[in-house]
């Protein structure tokens, strides 16, 4: 099934990973004009297992990855909305300071607005995976 949307397609990337247990710490949208309802995204990705990897192949799985749960085209307005992708290491302290606070998954995304983590004012952000104890 092809999904639509930005976070459809993200939720598709977060099962297919779990069915190979490979989770994600955290999983963040960040829009790009927090004011616009009609915003493209910043994808914000941690992963002990994405650690491992060079920031450059980090962004290339998952660019892949969007591109397979959006139907395989970069055509997709799903894969349009995707502006940056900017993986983050499981252990720096903002990826900590979020997972300690919000316990999300993927059946639950959690919108937060103005929110400030290690000192950077978060506008707006959807959190699509949040979880302290990710392996």
């Amino acid at each position: 099934m092809v999904k639509t949307t930005l976070v459809e397609c993200l939720q598709g990337i977060i099962r297919e990973h779990a069915d190979d247990n490979l989770k994600f710490k955290l999983l963040m949208l960040i829009p790009t004009e927090p004011t616009l309802l009609d915003s493209d995204y910043t994808i914000i990705i941690s992963a002990p297992w994405l650690d491992k990897r060079s920031p450059k192949e980090a962004i290339g799985l998952v660019i892949q990855a969007i591109i397979r749960q959006c139907g395989g085209t970069t055509d997709s307005l799903a894969y349009r909305k995707t502006n940056r992708i900017t993986p983050i290491r499981s252990d720096d302290p903002f990826v900590n300071q979020i997972a300690s606070g919000f316990s999300v998954s993927i059946d639950n995304p959690m919108t937060i607005q103005n929110y400030t983590i290690s000192g950077f004012l978060v506008e707006r952000a959807i959190l699509l995976e949040s979880h302290a104890d990710a392996a």
